[in-house]
């Protein structure tokens, strides 16, 4: 049985479905209760990137899943740094210059 054509047809409904089902599997990996929150957590996270590799691999092809991991690692350093540096900066409606020109 070939799922490609109906993934193709309908890719949100197969992303939706197999995240779904695959983070209501990730609930039943046994895992001790002390640390069942972080250790489930940090399962449950890369199960939304590696459905969206998947489905773009078989939707687009390998270009289609090579530009989605271009796309989501191309980092905006300016956004990353503004926001922890430049808030204290700004302090009384007025900013303040902490950092030597």
């Amino acid at each position: 049985m070939n799922i490609a054509p109906t993934i193709k047809r309908y890719p949100v409904m197969s992303f939706i479905i197999l995240t779904l089902g695959l983070s209501f599997a990730g609930f039943l990996i046994p895992v001790p209760p002390e640390g069942a929150f972080a250790t489930i957590a940090f399962l449950l996270l890369p199960i939304l990137t590696l459905v969206a590799l998947m489905l773009e691999s078989v939707t687009d092809g390998r270009r289609g899943a090579t530009q989605l991991l271009r796309h989501s690692f191309r980092w905006q350093t300016f956004t990353w740094i503004e926001r922890p540096v430049g808030a204290p900066i700004v302090s009384d409606g007025h900013v303040e210059q902490s950092l030597p020109v």
